[in-house]
């Protein structure tokens, strides 16, 4: 399988002639129909069936694929969210946003987050890398 996003998440497969199929197209949740450009997407690679997306709408999205749902939303930024990426443990990520930080998230506890790394200029992150290696204390 691979995944493509733009205003949704779209989830391929491969047949046996690597021509790849639709699997599903995955939808933020909202009240009013409009979907922000989905900026960014990782895959739980210790939980498969879980992808994370961030928007320029401020929030992130985690979808069960197995399921084709989103199963939690967070507002995550005060602005943008351009990047999302897991940890390899499969319970945390991180985010970088147009609000000058990087915030890292516990799935067992999506209420709180932590400012991971906050930039005083003002500019804004665009991309967050190398939290798979990263050491949790």
């Amino acid at each position: 399988m691979i995944a493509t996003s733009s205003d949704e998440l779209r989830i391929w497969e491969s047949n046996q002639n690597n021509n790849f199929k639709l699997k599903c197209e995955l939808k933020t949740t909202n009240k009013t129909n409009v979907y922000s450009p989905l900026t960014s997407f990782d895959w739980n690679f210790s939980k498969q069936n879980i992808l994370g997306t961030s928007s320029i709408d401020t929030i992130c999205t985690l979808f069960d694929i197995e399921k084709k749902i989103p199963v939690s939303q967070l507002i995550a930024h005060e602005k943008e969210v351009y990047d999302f990426c897991f940890h390899q443990n499969g319970q945390l990520f991180a985010t970088a946003g147009g609000d000058s930080s990087v915030r890292t998230f516990d799935l067992r506890d999506l209420a709180h987050y932590m400012n991971a790394f906050e930039n005083k200029n003002s500019i804004p992150f665009l991309r967050v890398y190398g939290i798979r290696q990263m050491i949790i204390y």
